[in-house]
């Protein structure tokens, strides 16, 4: 019967061969619906039953883009199968989304201090790493062809780390929040919001702000206090300090003080200090560094 076997299909001598490859693709095929099978419970059905019975939860993350693309295929087929226009993809993405500025929310909420000094701690040392990237950049010779870029110098990141977590993280959570919604008032009334901006920087930045940054980076570099006063008003006469300053932060604080949410405005700060720091960073290491 073999030898009567029509000519398209393979030589005896290979039919063992084949037939373990056969076997071989069946098993993957049913290990395939297997964990088909378990994507459906574990992603569609199961989620759908909880939230039916009000059970909590938790989203399951996906690092496989094989399982990724696999259930994909599965919700887009559940959802053409139910007859619905709307793609579970895009609903589970979205609760994803706002599980997780939920929890951002509420951690900001909870806990200001903290959020307020690692976000602004994080922010302030990658300022100044980026500006020394940038002035050893800048410094270095174009003729030399062994030129590298300098180390960073870690006391100084040390000191916009703890600049920016305790003054512009901690101490500034008290008085955007605390300090002068007392003086000015609480609420974004036009006449509240002008005075806690002229009072931020004709008081706070000149008196306060700008020199705690000197003094901190003075403590850190082992230097005498003075040297810090004697930095900081050559920078503010020979740099323009406080006016960059002005010129930035007005307007910025108009919108932190007008439209943005009360627990949010220290890490809104933080997130446009990112680029005041770099300036700070090399304004204030430009004198004799």
């Amino acid at each position: 019967q073999l030898a009567k076997l029509p000519p398209f299909l393979p030589p005896p001598s290979l039919l063992p061969a084949l037939s373990s490859v056969a076997i071989k693709k069946a098993t993957m095929r049913g290990a395939s619906a297997f964990a088909f099978a378990t994507m459906a419970i574990s992603t569609v059905i199961f989620p759908s039953c909880c939230a039916e019975k009000n059970f909590p939860v938790v989203p399951i993350a996906r690092t496989s883009p094989a399982i990724s693309r696999s259930t994909k295929s599965l919700q887009k087929i559940l959802a053409l199968r139910a007859g619905s226009d709307t793609d579970p993809t895009s609903l589970i993405s979205s609760a994803s989304f706002s599980t997780i500025a939920s929890v951002i929310n509420t951690f900001y909420r909870t806990s200001p201090l903290l959020a307020a000094f690692l976000t602004c701690g994080a922010n302030a040392s990658a300022a100044d790493i980026v500006a020394q990237k940038r002035a050893s950049i800048v410094a270095a010779d174009p003729n030399n062809e062994n030129k590298h870029c300098r180390p960073i110098e870690k006391r100084r990141t040390l000191a916009f780390l703890l600049y920016g977590g305790l003054y512009q993280g901690v101490a500034q959570e008290f008085l955007y929040n605390r300090f002068l919604p007392k003086l000015f008032g609480v609420g974004t009334a036009p006449p509240a919001v002008i005075g806690k901006v002229l009072f931020d920087m004709l008081v706070l930045t000149p008196f306060l702000c700008l020199p705690v940054a000197y003094l901190v980076k003075s403590m850190v570099y082992q230097r005498p206090l003075s040297d810090a006063w004697e930095r900081y008003s050559y920078d503010v006469r020979e740099a323009g300090l406080l006016k960059k300053f002005w010129c930035l932060w007005g307007p910025v604080q108009c919108l932190t003080f007008g439209i943005v949410p009360e627990h949010f405005r220290v890490s809104f700060v933080s997130s446009v200090s990112f680029f005041w720091l770099i300036v700070l960073s090399t304004i204030s290491s430009g004198k004799s560094d």
